[in-house]
């Protein structure tokens, strides 16, 4: 059997010699769990002869390991060293009483409600325990020490305790055999701790509503508070205490709520013309304990009693307005405010824009007023908006509630009516400079249906002369509304176009213009070259500058006048006669060069007595010594292009003379046609410059020419040498 503690246990070891020969007397040693006993002699054993020996030792609690030695001082020889030991495992019985579980009802007790807390002791151990006592402590105060009878192995017993709840949090501890009257196996588990904690209640105001909802000034309010315990325990009584602006003005008795109980508490006021503040708070002296103290309050707002004007509606009629129909809108005004409001601007905005204002008498409280207004719509959708009170005048209680938009949507019938232009005709049909011409255009509707009134618009060279009023036309109708203009010289591009602002539904909008060539007859005065001898004069030379003025306009010319400029001064002066279209004239200047480089310059008509078609042209400038311009080199890439791909041709101008040039102009031509004409940079006496020209290859031979100041800006040497061509042939791709 298994020692209990305190019991002497005796060990009986048997010695055997298991070997052919008489053993001598020898020694054995005795451990349990490994600490030393006892030592005992063993007399000499014949071969196959035992031996038994014993040895007592006093239980103390837990498991061990008793160990046996034989011949523990190797004095005797043996066959076999290594069997000379045993081992032997056991557990000394033994009770363990523990505090198997605290627990209490109710579980979640209100402050002063009575708790039961029920200790539970177990015996843990593998033998019975006698007679104990348990002890029960709330926040370390004693409760009492109470009677545990006999409890058998494994088996529990339970005492019941009771405490009238206080809040919040508490340790609740027991203790087993506190008298320490059993000899247990484990003396160090005798107690346990559990936290507790009372329910607090939470009141808080849910709500606060008012009757009537909208009160006028003086009315009689009625102000009901929503009143909840949302926490997890019993509330005691209190009281809610209402505030007026901040000034407590009643206190209300409030009985004692259980979790999630509701009830109501009232107060009353008179409504002011000003806003007035209400505040409820529940608890104010925080008499009751609760798990939030901070949400016992809540606040409303009894509005201003003022006037509230809005835009009730904003319709029209018909439902599905049309392009240019005349369409009726119709706007609401209602006062929702407490008090009655006084006159205001209504406005009607369409696109933004102003379209319409009208003064709205006062209105009283619920009081609307309705207008009507007709308005035509220009697209098929628009903004329309309605402001009761745009600039703010009248003080309401809302004053973000004033406008309203909505978004027409208009239909567009389908088009009967198509201006066009037949004819546009200029009075005189060849006028002079400076002639009134009447421009005439008739405009006729091709359309089916009749053309609403319409405007005709009339430019010269693109630039807008004027509009002209067309009526209402019948199908198959024309009408004409003329316009002047003073004619200025050359010729001009004249357009007419029918209904210019599109005010006019057509089945075809894309034939309201027409245009005519106009030629106003008008001199014009050119310096059409300048000669001068020698050609490289040095300072001291009497240079002859030879100018040949040309008409080169359709009207002759009246009486002018040229006038020469050295290096800016003016030098002098020849008059000119009538000119006859076509007609030239030469004048000669004859002056000492002062100076290697002198620059002259000749200009026609410079008073500005002639009108001319242009008179930009009136002018021609020779830098001495004076360039000459060439063509020094084409060439192209690739050598042989494939159609379609693209060739790049490196053009070099070179100046032979002894002057600079101005910026000369490159003109390009493929076949005879111009391609395109660029700009180079200025070249010096010598120096060249290079320009770039790239073309679509096309198949076949082809002539390319450069000519460089083709329009002779710049006077030379020699305006006989300034173009280059060159053949090229290209492929089929």
């Amino acid at each position: 059997a298994l020692p209990a503690i305190g019991e002497k246990a005796q060990f009986s070891v048997t010695i055997a010699n298991r070997g052919d020969g008489a053993s001598e007397a020898c020694q054995s040693t005795y451990s349990i769990d490994g600490i030393f006993q006892t030592s005992r002699p063993v007399a000499a054993l014949a071969p196959g002869a035992t031996a038994v020996d014993t040895f007592t030792w006093t239980a103390q609690a837990g498991s061990y390991v008793i160990e046996a030695v034989i011949d523990s001082g190797d004095t005797v020889a043996e066959s076999d060293e290594a069997n000379n030991t045993s081992t032997y495992a056991f557990t000394v019985v033994a009770p363990d009483l523990v505090i198997g579980s605290i627990t209490w009802t109710p579980e979640n007790p209100s402050v002063g409600s009575q708790v039961a807390f029920t200790v539970t002791v177990k015996n843990r151990g593998d033998k019975s325990a006698g007679n104990s006592y348990v002890d029960f402590s709330i926040d370390g105060n004693s409760r009492g020490a109470r009677n545990i009878p006999w409890i058998e192995a494994g088996a529990s017993v339970s005492q019941t305790y009771y405490w009238p709840a206080a809040s919040g949090r508490h340790e609740v501890s027991a203790g087993a055999d506190v008298l320490q009257q059993v000899t247990e196996s484990d003396e160090t588990n005798n107690d346990r701790q559990v936290a507790y904690a009372t329910a607090l209640p939470d009141l808080v105001i849910t709500s606060i509503t008012r009757s009537p909802e909208t009160p006028t000034e003086k009315a009689f309010v009625t102000f009901t508070a929503s009143l909840k315990n949302q926490g997890r325990g019993k509330s005691g009584t209190s009281e809610v205490t209402w505030y007026l602006d901040g000034i407590p003005q009643s206190a209300v008795f409030i009985g004692a709520l259980n979790p999630g109980d509701t009830t109501t508490a009232t107060f009353q006021c008179t409504a002011e013309s000003r806003a007035q503040t209400i505040k409820a708070t529940i608890d104010v002296n925080n008499w009751i304990e609760e798990s939030d103290e901070t949400n016992n309050s809540l606040t409303t707002t009894l509005p201003d009693i003022k006037p509230d004007l809005i835009i009730q509606s904003l319709t029209w009629s018909p439902a599905t307005p049309l392009i240019s129909h005349v369409t009726t809108l119709t706007m609401t005004v209602k006062n929702q405010g407490l008090t009655a409001a006084g006159s205001a601007q209504l406005a009607l905005y369409i696109d933004g824009g102003t379209y319409y204002y009208e003064t709205i008498p006062g209105l009283e409280t619920g009081a609307t007023a309705t207008r009507t207004y007709p308005w035509t719509p220009s697209a098929t959708s628009q903004g329309v908006k309605a402001v009761i009170d745009p600039d703010n005048y009248i003080s309401e209680s809302n004053e973000t509630n004033n406008t309203m938009t909505r978004t027409v949507t208009s239909a567009r019938l389908a088009p009967t009516a198509d201006l066009v232009i037949t004819a546009i005709v200029c009075t005189p049909a060849r006028p002079s400079l400076g002639d009134t011409v009447t421009i005439t255009a008739s405009v006729k509707n091709l359309g089916p249906g009749q053309a609403n009134p319409s405007h005709v618009a009339y430019y010269v060279d693109d630039t807008l002369l004027g509009t002209g009023y067309i009526d209402t036309l019948a199908s198959g109708a024309t009408a004409t509304s003329p316009i002047t203009w003073k004619a200025t010289g050359g010729t001009h591009r004249v357009k007419a176009i029918a209904d210019a602002e599109n005010g006019v539904d057509e089945t075809n909008e894309n034939n309201n213009r027409t245009s005519v060539t106009l030629s106003v007859a008008a001199p014009d005065l050119v310096i059409r070259d300048v000669a001068w001898s020698p050609l490289v004069p040095a300072a001291g030379d009497e240079i002859k500058f030879t100018m040949t003025i040309e008409n080169r306009g359709d009207l002759k010319s009246g009486l002018s006048g040229v006038t020469y400029y050295i290096d800016g001064v003016p030098r002098g002066s020849h008059y000119l006669e009538e000119l006859e279209p076509g007609a030239a004239v030469s004048r000669t200047f004859k002056w000492p060069a002062q100076a290697d480089a002198e620059v002259f310059r000749v200009v026609v008509d410079e008073a500005n007595t002639v009108a001319e078609s242009s008179e930009a042209n009136n002018e021609r400038r020779v830098a001495l010594p004076a360039p000459d311009l060439t063509i020094d080199a084409i060439t192209w890439s690739p050598a042989i292009a494939s159609a379609n791909w693209p060739e790049v041709f490196t053009v070099i101008a070179r100046n032979n003379g002894r002057g600079p040039s101005d910026n000369p102009y490159l003109s390009y031509y493929i076949d005879g046609v111009l391609q395109s004409r660029a700009l180079i940079n200025r070249i010096g006496p010598g120096g060249t410059a290079a320009g770039v020209f790239t073309w679509t290859a096309k198949a076949g031979e082809h002539v390319f020419k450069v000519v460089v100041d083709e329009e002779n800006n710049i006077a030379e040497t020699d305006e006989s040498n300034n173009a280059k061509t060159v053949t090229i042939s290209d492929v089929t791709a």
